[in-house]
């Protein structure tokens, strides 16, 4: 935190970045571009999310899912991690792009 001070940076700032961070990167997501590069700092970002707001939900996941599933995030991050593991799907522009780099190469 005083590192952030230091620099300048104000959690109103903070809360900026990492809202139009998520805003863009859920567009990305739904549009399907470097979905799993998107995911993965998605996914990173709701941790950190979960790790800021409440560090008692965090822990939950292992002893009590249900407060860990209840919390607003939760979605997100699912289908954040979702998207990590399976990536876009055949009918997605990462897709058209990697069979066109496939062909070229």
């Amino acid at each position: 935190m005083k590192l952030f001070k230091s620099l300048g940076v104000t959690a109103a700032f903070n809360a900026l970045i990492v809202s139009e961070f998520e805003f863009v990167g859920g567009l990305l997501l739904i549009a399907g571009v470097a979905s799993r590069l998107t995911g993965f700092l998605l996914v990173t970002s709701m941790f950190v999310d979960y790790w800021a707001a409440g560090q008692a939900t965090l822990p939950s996941v292992f002893f009590d899912s249900g407060k860990f599933h209840g919390t607003d995030p939760y979605t997100f991050l699912f289908a954040s991690q979702l998207v990590l593991i399976v990536g876009a799907g055949f009918l997605s522009p990462n897709a058209a792009i990697a069979t066109r780099w496939r062909n070229q190469a």
